[in-house]
């Protein structure tokens, strides 16, 4: 059975990423871990969606050009650009997009203004890492939030769905 799967902010590359997170002994530790999470959880039928920051640099993405999926989808984050040419992120992707409306969801890098969510369910986002949006209608992706490892769309709109229905305390 297919399945969709989302993850955000893998930082593949980033030689310091360890200054920012914790749980990791070396960079190289970082990233095989996090892409072994990915290339893992993947099958040939699936659908996965990366919120961007995923690959800083060529090397890093080509391995996740090699992961074999129905669709590798990315919604393009503020470093992807930083050491990578759109030709290159377009070749590894199915398709690449700035902002994605995916089953009334927003699906996007940074969080969207509250007044753009109008009447889709809410916003799956990267970017702000460990920090929540009080707004229950925002799910943060990052690899914070998910062990370092992918969760799929079932998973993503069960914490919406609890964090809508619960509310969420301001922080």
């Amino acid at each position: 059975m297919s399945k969709v799967l989302l993850s955000s902010d893998l930082h593949l590359g980033h030689a310091n990423v360890c200054r920012f997170r914790t749980g990791f002994a070396t960079a190289e530790e970082h990233h095989n871990t996090l892409f072994d999470n990915l290339a893992s959880a993947v099958t040939k039928r699936d659908t996965l969606i990366l919120l961007g920051d995923v690959a800083f640099t060529p090397e890093w993405n080509q391995k996740i050009a090699s992961i074999r999926c129905q669709q590798k989808i990315l919604v393009m984050g503020n470093h992807d650009r930083d050491k990578l040419t759109i030709q290159e992120l377009a070749a590894s992707y199915t398709k690449v997009y700035s902002l994605l409306s995916y089953r009334n969801v927003w699906l996007s890098h940074c969080p969207i203004h509250p007044e753009e969510i109008r009447r889709r369910l809410g916003c799956f986002h990267g970017h702000t890492h460990s920090h929540n949006i009080s707004d229950p209608r925002y799910v943060n992706l990052c690899g914070e939030q998910t062990e370092y490892k992918p969760i799929t769309w079932q998973d993503a709109m069960e914490r919406l769905n609890d964090r809508t229905n619960q509310g969420v305390p301001e922080v």
